[in-house]
């Protein structure tokens, strides 16, 4: 799902925080607040996301997510990204570290054993999540297209994530959404492409996971961001993500 866009000829950090609520089926599974630093030059991210409500207390999960690099024309190539929280009952850290395009697991716990483990060969130039949000964006918001695909590696699991022209749209105006208006939606597919756990359901994991999200400037003089987000989840189906708040 798309939390940043980067505006088109930034010189200055631009600096922006979004808040989102995503839910299911009208249920409120979790909050999501993004934080973002961007330049022309490179970019800093950090995204907090909490599980609440009766998901929260049957599944806690407390999450944040920082990632730093720099661009090579329209190429976001990260510089270093961490995970660290918990989820499904255990603290938690990934690390990861780049040098010439090669990511390097520098941390990961727990260990995962019974993941079958996804060979060097195969992450060189790949990206953490984060990283492929922010160059997504800054190809919408150079081009004006949503065309890009780029290989996501998070230390555990390697997907691929492409991304498509839909159309502009009008979203409406809705309770707790910070946005109603026009918005440019970009449709996306995610295909994991290695570290699979070993006896899990492989046809399942192997189905695409398919979604949109819909951009444009929450406020007149702000950088535009994902306003909201569809996407297809593993555990809940159908999820739902909305803008709720920004601050600049």
């Amino acid at each position: 799902m798309l939390l940043f866009l980067l505006p088109a000829g930034a010189v200055h950090a631009a600096t922006q925080t979004l808040d989102y609520a995503l839910s299911s089926h009208g249920l409120h599974l979790a909050d999501i607040q993004a934080r973002t630093q961007l330049t022309d030059q490179g970019y800093a991210i950090t995204v907090h996301s909490r599980t609440v409500g009766l998901v929260g207390a049957i599944a806690r999960s407390d999450i944040t997510s920082v990632s730093s690099g720099r661009f090579d024309g329209g190429r976001a190539l990260p510089l270093a990204y961490q995970t660290t929280g918990h989820s499904w009952g255990a603290d938690r850290v990934v690390r990861i570290g780049y040098v010439d395009g090669a990511p390097k697991v520098l941390a990961l716990t727990p260990p995962e054993p019974d993941r079958e483990p996804v060979d060097d060969s195969q992450t060189r130039g790949s990206i953490d999540l984060l990283s492929a949000m922010v160059e997504l964006a800054h190809r919408v918001s150079d081009t004006g297209h949503c065309e890009s695909q780029a290989l996501v590696f998070d230390g555990k699991r390697l997907s691929r994530l492409e991304a498509h022209d839909g159309a502009v749209e009008t979203l409406p105006p809705a309770d707790g959404q910070a946005f109603a208006g026009r918005a440019l939606r970009c449709d996306f597919v995610s295909r994991q492409l290695g570290g699979f756990m070993r006896g899990d359901d492989r046809a399942r994991r192997l189905t695409p996971l398919h979604g949109s999200t819909w951009m444009a400037a929450p406020a007149p003089g702000v950088p535009i961001a994902a306003v909201r987000a569809v996407l297809e989840s593993p555990l809940f189906g159908r999820a739902t993500l909305i803008l709720t708040k920004t601050t600049s």
